[in-house]
């Protein structure tokens, strides 16, 4: 008795079973297509039975509701648009608002940075000239001090006389020195504070015009916040009605199979395409083909004695077995 034959057949048989029910699984979603599109080519072209014909109600109905969505959904992307241009509209007018305010403020910050210049510089002047001042008082003071004392004297050289004669000289013109001295600090001190008054003012335009410019953004923000809101709100309630719609389009897959069933049932093909009835009893032979296979095998496998597969299949792993340990011990060589 052959024992190699029943483990082959077998294990034949369960491999073109396995090959034939991922082919029937293809089979019957090429035939449920195919229905579907004999039933979306043909559900207006006949007359049903009234099973049928609610399938036909149902399609009719998910039509008049997908119409319904399509018409708002347009109404909300119209309203989309609108609110998109007026969001640019917004965005234009605010920026031709705020580009001479800018430009104004500029000028502003660089007079103040003009007035900080004047300002330090005259802050450096300002004590130079007062320590000036001060040595000319006290330079006048010595000097006249010094011209008594040589005025006392009972005698004196020529020398002394020059001296005493360069001593006048200077006593003479100290006067004018202190005196311009003194009208320079003045004219430094009063521009220095004309110059810290301008400034001020300055500051608080600058302050005036950055709260305006403030006060723009924060208005052009809140505007812009809530228009951005709205688009978003309106794009949301846009893609709820689409998938409301896509949602209705798979709806109607079922219904139009059973009509396309009917329609093959009754030999009846669509006037516009009439293969689509010959497609569909291709995919039905097709299927009744690979259900015949499998049920033919399995068939067989009820007809073949198990316990001498069972001793084949045993035969066929011990052989399998020894051949893997033979070729491992060939490679570990």
């Amino acid at each position: 008795m052959n024992y190699f034959s029943p483990g082959y057949y077998e294990v034949r048989r369960m491999v073109l079973r396995a090959v034939h029910r991922w082919r029937l699984r293809a089979a019957e979603k090429h035939l449920a297509k195919a229905e579907t599109e004999l039933g979306l080519l043909g559900w207006q072209q006949a007359d049903f039975d009234e099973k049928t014909q609610r399938q036909v109600d149902k399609i009719m109905n998910f039509e008049r509701e997908q119409a319904r969505l399509t018409n708002e959904s347009a109404t909300v992307g119209r309203t989309i648009g609108e609110l998109t241009t007026l969001r640019e509209q917004t965005r234009r007018t605010y920026q031709e608002k705020r580009t001479p305010l800018d430009a104004q403020l500029e000028m502003h910050r660089a007079n103040l940075a003009k007035f900080d210049a004047d300002l330090a510089r005259a802050e450096d002047e300002l004590p130079a000239l007062e320590r000036r001042l001060a040595q000319l008082e006290r330079e006048l003071r010595e000097s006249n001090k010094l011209y008594s004392e040589m005025l006392g004297r009972e005698t004196q050289s020529r020398e002394q006389r020059d001296e005493l004669g360069r001593v006048r000289e200077r006593i003479t013109s100290l006067p004018h020195e202190i005196s311009d001295a003194h009208t320079r600090t003045s004219r430094l001190r009063a521009e220095f504070e004309a110059r810290r008054k301008t400034r001020a003012k300055e500051e608080e335009r600058a302050e005036a015009l950055a709260r305006d410019v403030r006060q723009l953004d924060d208005a052009h923000r809140h505007e812009d916040d809530e228009l951005a809101e709205a688009i978003k709100t309106r794009e949301r309630e846009k893609q709820r009605l689409e998938k409301e719609h896509d949602a209705l389009e798979k709806e109607k897959v079922n219904p139009y199979r059973e009509i396309g069933q009917v329609l093959a049932d009754s030999n009846v093909a669509p006037m516009n395409q009439p293969q689509s009835l010959e497609v569909v009893r291709d995919r039905r032979f097709r299927k009744h083909e690979l259900e015949y296979e499998i049920a033919k095998s399995l068939r067989e496998s009820d007809l073949a004695d198990r316990t001498l597969i069972h001793h084949s299949l045993m035969l066929w792993a011990a052989i399998i077995l020894a051949f893997l340990l033979i070729l491992g011990a060939l490679f570990q060589r």
